[in-house]
């Protein structure tokens, strides 16, 4: 009896032993698959080794949002090998300025009365040709402050055109806003600050000025200034309602958001609806449409991330992941 008894505990001690062994196994494939894909190499054993264990544990993480959420699909994108901290200090640039959180900076629009004119159900300027810009990767640089700027003053500029640009879409430069606007350049910065820059200065092109996502001495020259433009305004705070009026009568705009989740980090598809996409701000993103349930954003993480660069957050939601607690518009 006893015999049998330890028979059985043997067994179940290999069982334990070798389903622990596939599943290392398994996660070693996921890895390798993963590192290939992404064309990762490490030239030093102890960095390879953290950026495995990084990868293992953010492995874990996305499986368990996958099993709880049905309706939101879920990814490892290209920087997986970055723990939770690493990635919020290098993706993550959004930085309130304490003199732009101030009244007045920059001014406030106030939407028209409620009788105004009923909304359309859905907005898509990223569906327009020639008004949204492709997707960017801003590089291992917290540059989402001057990228998502930059991008609202490309789209503004196809829409309404300027008096040098007659509405047609052009890059414009981002690293002159990343170089030259007041901010801490790669480790963040204020859509506001940043939009005041580009009101006193106009922007040159992304050909005359070329993005490379490390912070360099500013080399902005007036009379290579393609794009100028009269003013910017702030939309009225935790206003859902205000900033869908803004979206539709002054193009895609910028807004900062809290992408600090794991919800946001390995988005892949569908709708975010869920409060744990807190409210700290954090990063700054462009909102280029809406559904009559969704808000739709176009990140610069590049097209590997989300789904091809973009992502959905909840709308009318109670200001889910922050989405109305600061944007900022550009004149035409």
């Amino acid at each position: 009896m006893i015999s049998n008894k330890c028979a059985l505990v043997a067994i179940a001690v290999v069982a334990v032993i070798l389903g622990t062994v596939n599943a290392d196994e398994e996660q070693g494939d996921e890895w390798d698959r993963w590192s290939t894909k992404y064309h990762k190499t490490y030239p030093v054993r102890s960095e390879r080794d953290t950026r495995r264990e990084n990868f293992m544990q953010n492995l874990a993480v996305m499986r368990r949002l996958a099993a709880e959420f049905s309706d939101v699909g879920f990814e490892l994108g290209s920087r997986a090998d970055l723990s939770s901290d690493e990635f919020e200090r290098t993706m993550l640039g959004f930085r309130m300025a304490p003199e732009a959180d101030t009244v007045g900076y920059g001014g406030t629009w106030m939407p028209p009365p409620i009788n105004a004119g009923v909304l359309p159900a859905s907005v898509a300027y990223h569906r327009q040709p020639g008004v949204v810009g492709s997707v960017v990767d801003q590089g291992d640089c917290g540059s989402c402050w001057a990228v998502s700027v930059t991008s609202m003053c490309e789209a503004t500029l196809a829409l309404f055109g300027n008096e040098s640009v007659p509405g047609e879409h052009v890059d414009l430069s981002m690293q002159q806003v990343l170089d030259c606007a007041q901010g801490w350049g790669c480790g963040g910065g204020d859509t506001a600050v940043a939009s005041e820059y580009v009101v006193g200065r106009g922007l040159m092109t992304e050909a005359d000025y070329p993005y490379v996502a490390v912070v360099g001495q500013c080399r902005y020259n007036a009379t290579r200034a393609r794009a100028r433009y009269p003013g910017f305004v702030r939309i009225p705070r935790n206003d859902e309602a205000a900033l869908a009026r803004a979206l539709v009568e002054r193009g895609p705009l910028v807004v900062a958001i809290d992408a600090s989740s794991a919800l946001f980090r390995f988005y892949s598809s569908g709708t975010i609806m869920d409060r744990r996409c807190g409210t700290r701000l954090n990063h700054a993103v462009l909102l280029v449409g809406y559904t009559p349930t969704a808000w739709v954003l176009q990140n610069s993480w590049g097209q590997d991330w989300g789904a091809q660069g973009y992502v959905q957050i909840g709308r009318n939601a109670g200001n889910l992941c922050g989405i109305a607690a600061y944007a900022v518009a550009i004149n035409h």
